[in-house]
């Protein structure tokens, strides 16, 4: 296995947008090779973590603009994903073979979650 530094490791993450060969190709080694340092080194962990979630955060920013700018594809999309608990939720398509029957299950996912509260 390559020697990676702490300090190589930690630059090499640093603005990686948390992609691991992207860190890979940084250091010059292989992809299992930064696994396997990651595993080792919690600080480096903490930060590939806070590299994903910095991308996670521009990732909303953009959605969040589009939606502002008036993209209402991008606005259907939120509610399909985000507003379930106000009413908006995926259309749902079924597919099954024409000799077997389709079993759907609903999910209440609020009762489910008081109830697990009592």
């Amino acid at each position: 296995m390559a020697k990676v530094t702490h300090k190589k490791l930690m630059s090499a993450i640093k603005d990686s947008g948390g992609i691991i060969s992207v860190i890979a190709d940084r250091l010059g080694v292989a992809r299992n090779t930064v696994y396997d340092n990651l595993e080792k080194d919690e600080e480096a962990k903490e930060a590939l973590q806070a590299e994903c979630e910095t991308v996670l955060d521009t990732a909303e920013n953009v959605i969040l603009e589009a939606i502002k700018d008036g993209d209402i594809q991008t606005a259907k999309w939120y509610l399909g994903t985000k507003g379930g608990k106000r009413g908006y939720n995926p259309a749902l398509e079924l597919r099954g073979s024409q000799t077997e029957p389709i079993t759907i299950n609903f999910i209440d996912k609020e009762s489910s979650f008081n109830e697990n509260l009592s």
